[in-house]
């Protein structure tokens, strides 16, 4: 499979989208985090997209070896930034500046994690093993359409049920995880459309103009309702199309390096979201909108920095990336091009 820079461009562009969600504490730009919605929905089908992409290969990995080499890998990073973010906590607690985060040290804490962000990565530990699991099936008995269909209507009937009205107390990250999972069944039925009807490559780029119309259409509809699971998972899903239909390189070279850069920015950004809050509490203007654009900005630079500052150490740098790391032979890396291998392997995917 080719290397798109757009799909990388659009991973930086949704990591923008996440800082904007959690850095606001006014009320004004909390009303405008719908504009960062997409994010969340993108990485979940841009990361099922893979996922099946990985399990039609030649010489795929077993589940079980998907499983070890990329799902726990996965949840190990999840682990090593739980305990980064409690130990954080920890230390803001010694100066009032957080709660306990004892509090959190429940046995949900291993889906949840210490930091509000982090269930993401359990989702697309579990949610990629999933759709690779139905990718693998599909090939086996050759269902590319029949199965395309069945993750269409999951995401269908995810996205059109609201799981409160049936569990009022649902936890945090389970509700998190249902309202992400229509992109992810919608990202794996695209998929598995494609290998079944490969014209379809050719209708992505020639029908991009809707895919863009959808978009605007969802994020209207996320702006007027205020919040809209649907219209979210529509959006990240439309953008995924539009996408994989393009193949502009604005940036040249720096597409890929933003791209990888991705799932780094996003483990560490709430790091710098809690400290810059901290900081405008301190002096004050907690809530005000110049204080919120402030906490924003300052994610986005230290955000930079921590990834940068971190990577420079081989101890640290397994936090931050998704890779499989198979080993040779597993995946058919010998004769996978390093373009194909960095799409395949890229952060959220």
């Amino acid at each position: 499979m080719p290397y798109n820079a757009t799909i990388d461009l659009l991973r930086f562009l949704a990591v923008l989208g996440v800082m904007w969600i959690h850095a606001p504490e006014g009320k004004l730009l909390q009303d405008w985090s719908c504009l960062g919605r997409f994010a969340v929905p993108f990485f979940a089908a841009t990361a099922s997209y893979f996922a099946v992409s990985t399990a039609l290969r030649p010489n795929s990995p077993t589940i079980g070896q998907f499983f070890r080499y990329r799902s726990l890998r996965i949840y190990v990073i999840f682990l090593g930034w739980s305990v980064i973010y409690f130990a954080a906590r920890l230390i803001a607690y010694q100066f009032d500046w957080a709660k306990n985060p004892f509090a959190l040290l429940d046995i949900y804490v291993l889906r949840r994690g210490t930091a509000p962000h982090l269930w993401f990565l359990t989702f697309v530990a579990l949610g990629s093993l999933l759709v690779y699991s139905l990718g693998k099936f599909a090939k086996s008995r050759g269902v590319y359409l029949g199965m395309g269909l069945i993750c269409l209507l999951l995401g269908d009937v995810t996205g059109g049920i609201r799981i409160r009205d049936y569990f009022p107390d649902i936890r945090y990250t389970p509700l998190m995880i249902y309202q992400a999972a229509p992109a992810l069944f919608w990202g794996a039925a695209i998929r598995l459309a494609e290998e079944r009807f490969p014209q379809m490559r050719l209708m992505f780029k020639r029908f991009a103009p809707v895919s863009l119309l959808v978009v605007l259409i969802a994020y209207l509809e996320g702006i007027m309702l205020t919040r809209s699971t649907a219209a979210e998972n529509m959006c990240g899903t439309a953008l995924l199309l539009w996408g994989l239909g393009q193949d502009f390189k604005p940036w040249g070279t720096w597409n890929r390096q933003l791209g990888q850069a991705t799932f780094g920015l996003y483990a560490v950004h709430m790091l710098c979201v809690d400290g810059m809050q901290v900081v405008m509490r301190a002096a004050g203007m907690s809530g005000e909108t110049r204080a919120d654009l402030m906490v924003f900005a300052g994610t986005v630079i230290g955000s930079w920095i921590l990834y940068w500052l971190l990577n420079q150490f081989a101890a640290f740098r397994w936090l931050l990336t998704t890779r499989e790391h198979f080993p040779s032979g597993v995946l058919d890396g010998a004769r996978t091009t390093a373009e194909s291998g960095s799409t395949a392997k890229a952060s959220f995917g």
